[in-house]
């Protein structure tokens, strides 16, 4: 069924996902109560992405442009259409079971399972910064992955030969996604979050440059990371992710680790399908692939190696990436293995404009300092020059005298000698600043380095101006 991205979201739009039977069974004993409570309801609907969708669908029929304010929860969504009509969902919606059958189920079972993990993950990892409203990250992380749900229910074998493309070594799965559809589903992801009016913190979340945002990147990291486990949990990109979650919530990556296992092992109790394997069997691994986590030990590569991972980085940086992380990920593993520092981050620039806060780090295990660096931008100095455009600084011997009095307090704190610095730009959004230093008086910078940390730096913004556009073509 050949169609573009708009055809398939005409051909999709009046069309319900179907509710899972445990979800059907939940909500009719529910329906015993007389006044079943709003927890509980918001619990078997938040597990459903059917369930969700259809809430949202709904109101938005019966209110129409009349809704006075977004509705961005279940809670108040279920509020306003009363206990009587979630009680009918199941009279309402299609079963998943009678709709589906063979790899159509087994695929659509995957997806809401992994869904659910995302949900679960994004709403613990909500609690634990205190966030305002938990339940519209985990709503977020639930829909996240509404493409692949309509396409194993309304597609014909597109899935099965995304994934038989997609299992091949050669291919990315963006690139098997765009081979059979034309397009990525992602991008269908938006346009029906769009389409069916759904909270826009939902539809922001799917559009990559969203994860600049410390609020929107807890519901993409968490679908990042659900998705990524399926695969495997100690593949190199799953621990990755599982050391960014660690960041992300100012944990060590032990704590980091054991928050996400336990949580995996949670969803695993909750839910299940005969077609699916649960979450956290993979965690009981003790093949080959199997990785032990072990926090990331700064050194200076060899020479030959430092070139190949250069180039390799220049080379993904210039090819379209889908994901902020993944591009911030490349950038910071060209500049210090490919650059040869010791010491990188990147301090993204806060939505008030007037700081910079530590985002990613690598190979600060032993400086706690810089994990949590912050740096105001409300005075003038060194580097509240350098975030008015494009630019780098490269302090050392030669002009030190010049430029030292003119750095700030908190970056002479972490006790470099030399350091590189380089703001970064997408197109003409101020995005953030690199920093990288070799930690030690004895191993000094050069002009090398300082060009490879350059060249990174610039292809890191093009990168992210890319990723910016492709957010607002839809």
């Amino acid at each position: 069924m050949a169609k573009d991205v708009n055809a398939w979201v005409d051909y999709i739009a009046d069309k319900p996902l179907p509710i899972l039977s445990q979800s059907a069974e939940s909500i009719r004993r529910l329906a015993q109560y007389n006044e079943p409570g709003l927890e509980e309801v918001g619990k078997v609907i938040l597990s459903d992405p059917g369930c969700a969708l259809q809430l949202f669908r709904h109101l938005q029929e019966l209110q129409g442009e009349q809704l006075e304010g977004e509705v961005r929860t279940i809670k108040h969504a279920t509020l306003l259409l009363g206990f009587d009509w979630v009680i009918g969902l199941p009279d309402e919606l299609p079963l998943v079971n009678n709709q589906l059958s063979g790899a159509n189920l087994r695929g659509y079972s995957n997806v809401v399972v992994r869904s659910f993990h995302a949900a679960q993950q994004a709403f613990e990892w909500a609690k634990i910064r205190a966030d305002r409203n938990p339940e519209e990250l985990q709503l977020a992380a639930l829909l996240n992955y509404l493409g692949e749900l309509v396409l194993w229910c309304f597609g014909h074998d597109e899935m099965l030969q995304i994934e038989q493309i997609g299992s091949k070594r050669s291919f990315q799965i963006e690139d098997a996604e765009n081979a059979v559809l034309g397009f990525p589903i992602a991008l269908l992801s938006r346009m029906l979050a769009r389409r069916w009016h759904l909270p826009s913190f939902v539809s922001d979340c799917m559009v990559p440059m969203s994860a600049l945002d410390p609020r929107a990147l807890g519901s993409i990291l968490a679908a990042k990371l659900a998705h990524e486990v399926e695969l495997g949990w100690y593949r190199e990109r799953a621990s990755e992710y599982i050391d960014m979650v660690g960041d992300y919530l100012g944990l060590s990556p032990e704590d980091g680790i054991t928050h996400v296992h336990r949580r995996a092992v949670a969803v695993s109790r909750e839910m299940s399908f005969p077609e699916v394997q649960p979450v956290a069997a993979g965690l009981l691994d003790t093949g080959e692939n199997r990785r032990v986590y072990k926090p990331r030990v700064a050194r200076v590569k060899p020479i030959s190696k430092q070139s190949e991972v250069y180039e390799n980085a220049v080379k993904a940086l210039q090819t379209p990436i889908q994901d902020v992380n993944d591009v911030l990920h490349t950038a910071m593993k060209g500049l210090w293995q490919g650059a040869g520092l010791s010491r990188v981050f990147f301090a993204m620039l806060t939505p008030t404009k007037d700081a910079l806060r530590v985002r990613y780090a690598i190979g600060t295990d032993d400086y706690p300092k810089i994990n949590k660096f912050q740096l105001s931008l409300s005075s003038t100095h060194l580097f509240t020059k350098l975030m008015q455009r494009s630019q780098s600084v490269w302090i050392n011997d030669t002009n030190r005298k010049k430029f030292w009095p003119f750095v700030p307090k908190e970056i002479k704190d972490l006790r470099a000698v030399d350091f590189f610095a380089m703001s970064v730009f997408a197109d003409s959004r101020a995005v953030g600043m690199f920093y990288g230093d070799r930690a030690s008086s004895d191993i000094k910078l050069d002009a090398g380095s300082h060009a490879r940390f350059k060249r990174i730096c610039i292809l890191t913004g093009q990168a992210l101006a890319n990723l910016s556009k492709l957010g607002n073509a839809h």
